[in-house]
Parts: C-alpha cells; structure tokens; sequence
C-alpha cells in the first residue's frame, strides 16, 4: 500500500511538472535581434556590457531578453519584438 502511494505521488508530481508551459529559450547574438530591440538593448545598457541576448516565446508572443552588467550589478532585461521594454530586474552577479 506505501509503495502505492509513494509511485502515485511521483506520478502526481512528474504530471504537474509536465503540465508547466516550458517557454524555449533561444540564444542568439545582438545583430540577430530586430533593430528596434538591438536599439532598446544598448540604449537601456548605457554603456554596459551585453552577456547574453536570448529570444523565447511567452503566452505565444516572441520576448528577447538581455543580461546586461552595469556598475558592477547584473540586470535582466525583457523587450518586445517592437522594442518596448516591458521588464528589468537585477539578478544576482
């Protein structure tokens, strides 16, 4: 019966975990980004230096997203197709 209980409990988990909306994220470089994000990248980095430019699908709609380092801190940037950003957070360096 513990046997059981424990397979339907790992059962439950993996099928929760399954049923997450697993965004794909896509690295790619700057110039590949649509200019208006590459513009909205560089100006919000402000002289920074750009680690990493990714592209990813969220609730069907394509997000770019930048880690920038400034001032000695680490930022996550989030940017529309048309280059509206629509998130910054600081991460942990």
């Amino acid at each position: 019966m513990t046997r059981w209980i424990m397979i339907l409990g790992c059962a439950a988990c993996l099928g929760l975990a399954g049923c997450e909306t697993m965004e794909h994220e896509q690295i790619i470089t700057l110039d590949a980004a649509p200019p208006a994000v590459q513009a909205t990248i560089t100006s919000e980095a402000k002289g920074g230096e750009i680690k990493e430019v990714a592209k990813e699908m969220r609730d069907g709609k394509t997000v770019y997203t930048a880690d920038v380092v400034m001032g000695g801190k680490m930022y996550d940037l989030d940017i529309t197709e048309d280059g509206k950003l629509i998130g910054k957070k600081e991460e942990k360096y």
